[in-house]
């Protein structure tokens, strides 16, 4: 890889985790959409990269914060994930290259939709979801983690409505991804092994990607719950419509003028 290439792909570590440590949400969603889109690595590259620095950036902002998560909130979703996780990843290693606008499509599809839901209805509710629903939005993160390392959308849909503060959701969104990140990388050992051109280049962003987290759990944005919910569903929106027009572009190339 080019020394501009591993440059931007340092610097998209260190901003998206920084996203992810102060908002508790994200990393996989921004990292996996850009890099997609500056075509800086192939899908199956870079979701495995971003499923390794999951893992590093949600540690470090998992031991810098002082809350801690609602284990047993989470803990039905963290259960549901891990069979979703493997159908997922085994879906992206059979998917055929011509098949990743589709993909892209996809995500960019279900992350508009969430933060369209909760542009619309920000209401926290009453009492925390039925097992239920968080059951389903286990299994609906992991199939969308499994296949593109961005379990986000249905965890944000879910957490950020539950009865509880805004810190301790960030957390335990935290601690979901971490589990999430733990649980793809040893789905994709059993399916094709990292190489050693892509642990060298988790090593380079890894640094980044640990001081990224380390300021976004020290020095968070200064907004209240609120707003900071509503900027985490802006950026959501965001990604999602960079998602949708990557895949667009990526399914309908330009032709050449004819002359």
């Amino acid at each position: 890889m080019a020394p501009l290439e591993l440059g931007l792909l340092a610097a998209l570590a260190l901003g998206a985790s920084y996203i992810q440590a102060s908002a508790g949400f994200s990393f996989s969603i921004v990292f996996v959409s850009v890099t997609s889109s500056l075509g800086l690595l192939p899908l199956w590259e870079v979701t495995e990269l971003a499923s390794l620095l999951v893992v590093v950036n949600a540690v470090m902002a998992l031991t810098s914060s002082p809350h801690r998560p609602d284990v047993k909130l989470i803990l039905p979703m963290v259960l549901s994930m891990a069979p979703a996780i493997g159908v997922g990843v085994w879906l992206l290693s059979i998917m055929d290259v011509g098949q990743t606008p589709v993909a892209l499509i996809l995500l960019g599809g279900v992350t508009l939709l969430a933060s369209a839901m909760l542009f619309l209805n920000l209401k926290i509710h009453p009492t925390p979801s039925h097992v239920v629903g968080r059951v389903f939005t286990g299994l609906s993160a992991g199939l969308l983690g499994g296949m593109l390392a961005a379990p986000g959308p249905p965890l944000v849909l879910s957490l950020y409505r539950q009865p509880r503060p805004a810190a301790v959701m960030r957390v335990s969104l935290l601690a979901v991804l971490l589990s999430f990140g733990v649980m793809r990388l040893v789905a994709v050992q059993l399916t094709e092994p990292t190489t050693f051109s892509a642990l060298t280049v988790f090593l380079v962003c890894a640094p980044v990607s640990l001081l990224g987290a380390w300021f976004g759990t020290k020095y968070p944005p200064p907004l209240s719950d609120i707003n900071l919910r509503r900027a985490s569903f802006a950026l959501l929106s965001a990604v999602g419509l960079l998602l949708l027009l990557e895949g667009y572009w990526q399914l309908t190339p330009v032709q050449a003028p004819t002359l």
